[in-house]
């Protein structure tokens, strides 16, 4: 109450403090605001709406009570916004005074529209559960944000069976009248294959066969077909660990995954990237890359004396499967199954790695993009036996993922093997792919400890793509060092908006990297920095058209940098204030505008003649512009203002009979 009677007349002014006050919770605040008739009458427009969007059923109560008619404001935006920001404790209040069969029929057109623009989380869940109670069908565009949502699995698994009333289950093999009998028989037939009734393993296969139930339905409307593979993966990696703990045999259910996933001729390949890949190679290579020793071993003797199961080739078959092993991030099984497939195949003239030079030469970039996609490395033992046994091996320039796991690792083994620096004493292709994609301190720190063991002798020479490193956000304070161990280029970017946050960093920049730092100026986005490198003169090719003055005057209103822009840049000033004095007026604080028009007259008299113009559109927002306006003597005419626009809030009248009193006062005087 202190507060509220010292400023009521200066801050108490704004349309929104009630709404605001109601949405917060606080009664006592709810009810002062509420009675306040001085020095305005505040709206009471948007206090239920308030109310409902903080989830504050007492509020709610006590403003039906007190005659605020809740219906006035049940408008299709208030419904928006309860879906946007989901209060349960709200929507049950509305269901308790208005009835459930009412508020869902009143808004039937905004739910109904989640059918085309789905927005999930687990907070609106229950929004759904509603929607299908009240009789609303959901369309296939719900499946990629119940995908991406992180939902439970229970509430994942509810919302896609509601997809799949009425249609046949692959798995099944039937159709289903009604979710929760689709949900029964599922359940059902996992178990009687895996008898662990409570498991999460079970829970995690049941959604797995049921999101590919209804990816196989609704393909079409997916943007990413990765999401197939995906999902083929995860079931085959959970029927091998099942099938394992449960003693299964290899033949029982490998033939089960066979059958199961080819059957679905579903022409899509787990990696997204080879066009080519039948479901049945597909599913094969994730048998080696998912299977244990004993299924793998298996496999491989399934492959050498029944060739019925692979489709192609033997040599095709054993390239895939071999790079499938690679994978894995069990290392010491992946190198013992390789060895394993060379000791059964190699007898007969197979080879257990493609010529990458001979391939392409014959097939073109196919063979680049099956390199790229096909040997990826999972662990660091196989990382060693690619580069022992595999000549010309090297990291893909794409495989990014690879990079930040074992990026140090293989950096070791590129020194160990003499493979940083090229013979012509510039930085080579494999280190420099390392280097460029470090973006975690321990990693560069690794790297820079062979400073002074490694040094580049000659800058690269490529004509095209020369390598530069772009310094982003921490990894700037290493541009120095690898600039000059490795002789390449230092590039400060802006691809994550890194911004210089203080004066002393900016000057140990200017200090430290004056020799290889090409500057962007984006990365000073901070007005006193802009003012210190502006007034400095800190580097030669900064100056003030690189930034927006615009912005500078009207948003980042800064006094130091407001004052250098009109003492220096004096015809850049008078053009902004005199294209944006409106803006100006709106975006500033009191502060502000005292020093703009304090130090510029020509600017105060520019607003002094233009006033009346400003004062409709500052009517309704901005009452303390127009308090300022008036305590520095400019004068507004408001009759017409107010009875042309109205003065709900009773300011423009409060302004006036003080304008006219003052007038008075001068006049007697």
């Amino acid at each position: 109450m202190v507060v509220y009677n010292k400023y009521r007349d200066t801050l108490f002014l704004s349309r929104d403090l009630i709404s605001n006050a109601c949405r917060t919770g606080n009664i006592e605040i709810v009810k002062i605001l509420l009675n306040q008739t001085s020095p305005i009458q505040l709206k009471r427009e948007g206090a239920f709406k308030g109310a409902l969007l903080g989830g504050q059923v007492e509020i709610l109560d006590y403003l039906v009570e007190n005659g605020i008619d809740p219906i006035n404001e049940l408008d299709k935006k208030i419904m928006d916004d309860l879906i946007n920001y989901p209060k349960i404790q709200s929507i049950e209040w509305l269901f308790a005074k208005f009835g459930e069969d009412v508020i869902m029929e009143k808004y039937k057109t905004t739910l109904g529209a989640l059918h085309f623009n789905p927005q999930l989380s687990e907070d609106k869940v229950f929004i759904y559960r509603l929607l299908k109670k009240h009789g609303y069908t959901f369309g296939p565009k719900i499946i990629e944000p119940i995908i991406k949502a992180n939902l439970s699995l229970s509430n994942s698994i509810e919302l896609l069976s509601y997809l799949m009333v009425n249609k046949e289950s692959n798995h099944l093999g039937v159709a289903s009248e009604t979710d929760t009998k689709y949900l029964l028989s599922m359940k059902e037939s996992i178990v009687k294959q895996f008898p662990i009734p409570e498991s999460p393993l079970i829970d995690n296969l049941c959604y797995n066969l049921l999101l590919l139930d209804v990816m196989y339905h609704h393909h079409n409307a997916l943007y990413s077909s990765d999401y197939i593979g995906k999902t083929v993966s995860e079931i085959v990696r959970i029927k091998l660990q099942l099938a394992g703990q449960l003693n299964i045999s290899n033949q029982s259910i490998i033939d089960d995954i066979l059958s199961k996933i080819v059957s679905l001729d579903m022409n899509v390949d787990d990696r997204g990237n080879v066009e080519d890949e039948t479901n049945l190679r597909k599913t094969l290579t994730l048998l080696f890359n998912h299977g244990s020793r004993n299924q793998i071993e298996y496999l491989v003797n399934r492959m050498d004396t029944d060739r019925s199961i692979i489709e192609v080739p033997l040599q095709e078959c054993i390239y895939r499967c071999v790079a499938s092993l690679f994978e894995r991030e069990d290392g010491n099984l992946a190198i013992e199954m390789i060895e394993y497939i060379k000791r059964v195949f190699t007898k007969q003239g197979l080879k257990l790695f493609r010529n990458f030079k001979e391939d392409r030469r014959n097939h073109g970039n196919a063979c680049m993009r099956y390199k790229r996609s096909h040997q990826k490395a999972g662990s660091k033992e196989s990382i060693l036996y690619l580069m022992d046994n595999l000549d010309g091996w090297k990291l893909d320039y794409h495989d990014n993922e690879t990079t930040q796991r074992f990026g140090s690792f293989i950096f070791d083994q590129l020194v160990m093997r003499g493979k940083v620096i090229n013979e012509d004493g510039s930085i080579s292709y494999e280190a420099w792919h390392i280097i460029e994609r470090s973006r975690t301190k321990q990693q560069l720190d690794h790297i820079l400890k062979y400073e002074g063991i490694i040094q580049a002798t000659t800058e690269d020479q490529s004509r095209w793509n020369k390598k530069k490193y772009n310094a982003l956000d921490f990894t700037i304070k290493y541009a120095p060092t690898i600039h000059r161990m490795f002789l390449v280029g230092i590039c400060i970017g802006t691809y994550h908006f890194y911004e210089v946050q203080t004066i002393e960093f900016l000057n140990w920049l200017t200090i430290n990297t004056k020799s290889c730092l090409k500057f962007d100026p984006k990365i000073i986005q901070d007005p006193e920095l802009i003012f210190h490198v502006l007034k400095n003169k800190i580097f030669s090719d900064v100056n003030l058209s690189c930034f927006d003055i615009k912005e500078l005057m009207t948003i980042k209103q800064n006094p130091n940098l407001l004052r250098f822009i009109y003492e220096n840049h004096r015809s850049q000033w008078n053009q902004v204030v005199r294209d944006n004095l409106l803006n100006i007026l709106q975006r500033s604080s009191n502060e502000i505008l005292d020093l703009i028009f304090g130090i510029d007259p020509d600017a105060m008299k520019l607003l002094t003649n233009n006033a009346q113009d400003f004062v409709p559109r500052l009517n309704e927002y901005y009452y303390d512009t127009l308090f300022w306006m008036h305590r520095k003597g400019i004068h507004l005419s408001l009759d017409e203002t107010i009875s042309k626009f109205g003065d709900p809030t009773g300011i423009l009248k409060l302004i006036s009979d003080e304008t006219k009193t003052n007038n008075r006062k001068r006049k007697s005087n």
